[in-house]
């Protein structure tokens, strides 16, 4: 086993998980002290210790340290085997099971052996992304970014508070990480979705797919929501049920995602979960913002399932106008293996505004990896490619449009990275084509889209230090 690396010290639990996954595959020890001390619950939560029992299961000669109450933490990793074999892991209910799958996408591919793991708990859970959600983003973005085939297979749904959900999970073994480009969105095609209901009557799912697609449908005519309605064993021990919403793009084969769960005590309150609250205020046109303004609007007539479907639809619309190619849940995704790319090309990523999550990862990138990213606007990062023409009057225009394309498309030859065309290196996109006979949008709403998307991207470009070169453990 390779030596062990500098130790790093922190005195919070921010961003506890990327910590332990990138101290896990670089073998540097991580500790944390302090751990809430000022709180009324000092020390690790339920589903931070789960975290550390998920290490110690698929790693050998790993030490996991914790003293003083359990304010204080030291991790010193070890080999990275996994398993060759199923074994399963109950999951405390304080946190969904997407919380501890999002762990193991960070590890699995680094382990000797294809992991296959089984995970019991809350499938659902008001503080994480949904399954579906997750299920269908882990799908898209790992096989643009050319990782191995990852597999989420739902079992059991269990909702809160009783549980009894189950997951399994499969992962084969990461050999490489090749440079990639994730910066094209694309034109939004269909949407498509899933209402589940666990214990409940079917005409719950009904009028939650009814509410959605009142809103969905004055923008776009493709969209599909289906219904899964899962009684005995299969439903969980608790009632409830959810929808989740996927925006497909064309040709380029990204996704993102929105959702909304009601549980028993949400039903019983008449309130709904969410992972954020709407935020429409960002939109870049006033076609497209008056819609929102005006779904967003309570009605006092509304029942908790259209209420559900409203706003699940309105938070996919927000989620588009972020722009970028890759959903904001997802954004650490194509990130974190960015850092861990082969280093004969770099790798770069358009996204919208930065999440929290991820700027914490980009911090912990650069603590344990020294690998600092490179992050512009794209605006800035189109400005140092390719000079912008001025503003014309509409008869200059006209005389010099064919003057105008012959120096673009020189400037785009001159300064185009590896051979790559400028328009496509940044993530230009276009919303509706012309060429299209039946554009899935109305022109001024997509024309409010593009707008709002282009005014919220961020350019993400870095250099990875390839799997050969970091100081993990070796086999």
């Amino acid at each position: 086993m390779a030596a062990l690396g500098k130790e790093i010290t922190y005195h919070d639990t921010a961003g506890f998980r990327q910590r332990i996954a990138l101290s896990a595959i670089t073998n540097r020890p991580v500790s944390m002290k302090d751990i809430r001390v000022k709180t009324e619950n000092p020390g690790l939560r339920p589903s931070e210790a789960c975290i550390l029992h998920i290490l110690e299961r698929v790693s050998e000669n790993v030490a996991v340290d914790v003293r003083n109450g359990s304010t204080d933490l030291l991790v010193e990793p070890g080999l990275l085997v996994g398993r060759d074999y199923a074994f399963t892991v109950e999951c405390p209910p304080d946190r969904g099971l997407v919380y501890y799958l999002e762990f193991l996408v960070m590890i699995a591919p680094f382990m000797k052996h294809p992991a296959n793991i089984n995970l019991e708990g809350i499938t659902d859970h008001p503080h994480d992304l949904s399954m579906d959600a997750f299920r269908t983003g882990l799908n898209a973005y790992t096989q643009k970014i050319g990782l191995p085939e990852m597999g989420v297979n739902v079992i059991r749904r269990g909702l809160l508070p009783e549980g009894g959900g189950c997951v399994q999970f499969t992962c084969g073994v990461l050999k490489a990480v090749e440079p990639f480009k994730l910066i094209y969105g694309g034109r939004i095609a269909r949407v498509r979705g899933t209402v589940f209901t666990c214990h409940m009557n079917a005409i719950f799912g009904t009028k939650t797919i009814e509410s959605a697609r009142n809103v969905l449908n004055e923008l776009l005519a493709d969209v599909h929501i289906y219904t899964e309605p899962q009684s005995g064993e299969k439903g969980g021990k608790s009632p409830g049920f959810g929808l989740t919403l996927v925006a497909e793009t064309v040709r380029s084969g990204i996704v993102y995602v929105a959702d909304g769960l009601i549980d028993k005590n949400e039903a019983d309150q008449k309130e709904l979960t969410a992972r954020e609250k709407m935020q429409p205020t960002f939109l870049g046109r006033r076609d497209l913002g008056d819609l929102i303004q005006q779904k967003s609007a309570r009605k006092t007539s509304e029942t908790i399932t259209e209420k559900l479907g409203r706003e699940v639809a309105l938070r996919l619309l927000a989620e588009l106008c972020e722009g970028g190619a890759v959903d904001s849940a997802f954004q650490w995704l194509p990130i974190y293996f960015m850092a861990v790319a082969d280093d004969d090309k770099v790798s770069r990523v358009v996204t919208g505004r930065l999440t929290q999550n991820t700027v914490l990862l980009l911090r912990h990138i650069n603590d344990f990896l020294s690998l600092r990213y490179q992050i512009d606007t794209h605006q800035a990062a189109l400005e140092s490619l390719v000079k912008l023409p001025e503003q014309k009057t509409e008869s200059q225009k006209t005389e010099s449009q064919k003057t105008d394309l012959d120096v673009g498309e020189k400037a785009a030859d001159k300064n185009s990275h590896s051979g790559d065309n400028v328009k496509e290196d940044l993530g230009e996109e276009t919303i509706y084509d012309d060429e299209d006979d039946d554009p899935p949008f109305s022109l001024a709403a997509a024309e409010g889209l593009q707008r709002a998307r282009r005014e919220n991207r961020f350019v993400l470009t870095c250099r990875g230090v390839g799997l050969a070169n970091i100081s993990r453990v070796t086999f």
